[in-house]
């Protein structure tokens, strides 16, 4: 979890462990990087190896035991493949993206019922004031943006259409009224608003030192430091927002950093680096990182 501490310059952002989830071995471990979703009201988390399309997802503790699966793999009622998202739903109810299906499981995480969506591939997500999902493609290809689905899977919007030849990676955050917030993981680093109607409302462009803009399709030359990259982000409405970020690191090739913006006069209020990166946002406040075991 962060938090502000004061310096001269600007805050610090202090990090406190709350959680360790999985294990080296058994049904709590992950195949490969893991992923959490949001914790939920009595303190358990979801968990899931992140780009596997052969696991499903895992329910934890608020101590990080694993307890159960959240479901059986596989593509009938109430199993799970692929999973690409998690976000908390309306009462308390936990939405699965996985395998171009969203899955709804109740405050008890039990299944309550699926339907496709037409979004194969899903880099980010949010559930809106109006029970809508915000479903951010995760296809590097032209025209695939945000897509707006309500809960029968229907679509209602498409909003951040790519251009011809862009490629890109968002991430997501639902705003007041609303809206949608979205953030490029690469390239430029900027924030932008759109309502539902797919209208671009508000374009925040952020200069800062330890991102130098750089075409969507560039890699660092060999030898150089890496390019930077957005892990994640969050709001605190309606001025600020929280930059999770992979940086060029002092002695080793990255490192993370956190920063928080006032939006409506520019102002950083706090910036710290961190000797590792961070693998995710998982909520408001909280992020995550990927622990090596030996």
């Amino acid at each position: 979890s962060a938090c502000f501490t004061p310096t001269a310059r600007w805050k610090t952002v202090t990090l406190a462990r709350v959680v360790t989830l999985g294990a080296p071995d058994g049904p709590g471990a992950f195949a490969g990087p893991p992923a959490v979703s949001p914790p939920l009201p009595d303190g358990r988390w979801v968990a899931w190896t992140d780009g596997s399309a052969s696991d499903s997802a895992r329910v934890f503790d608020s101590t990080g035991r694993y307890i159960r699966a959240l479901a059986p793999v596989g593509d009938g009622a109430g199993q799970l493949r692929d999973v690409q998202a998690i976000v908390r739903g309306a009462g308390d109810s936990v939405v699965v993206i996985a395998g171009g299906r969203v899955s709804i499981f109740d405050r008890d995480l039990q299944w309550v019922r699926s339907f496709p969506v037409p979004v194969t591939q899903v880099n980010a997500a949010a559930e809106l004031a109006n029970g809508w999902l915000a479903l951010a493609s995760g296809e590097l290809v032209s025209g695939q943006g945000i897509t707006l689905v309500d809960r029968s899977g229907k679509v209602v919007g498409t909003l951040a259409a790519k251009a011809v030849g862009e490629v890109e990676r968002r991430y997501v955050q639902a705003g007041a009224a609303n809206a949608v917030w979205t953030a490029r993981a690469t390239g430029k680093l900027e924030v932008d608003r759109w309502d539902t109607a797919g209208l671009r409302s508000e374009l925040i462009p952020l200069s800062r030192e330890w991102w130098p803009e750089y075409p969507m399709k560039a890699s660092a030359p060999a030898g150089t430091a890496p390019l930077p990259f957005l892990s994640g982000f969050w709001l605190t409405e309606p001025d600020q927002v929280w930059l999770v970020a992979t940086v060029a690191g002092t002695g080793r090739p990255d490192a993370g950093l956190i920063e928080a913006t006032d939006l409506k006069h520019g102002l950083i209020l706090a910036r710290t680096r961190f000797d590792e990166p961070f693998g995710s946002v998982v909520a408001p406040g909280l992020v995550a990182r990927p622990r090596h075991e030996g």
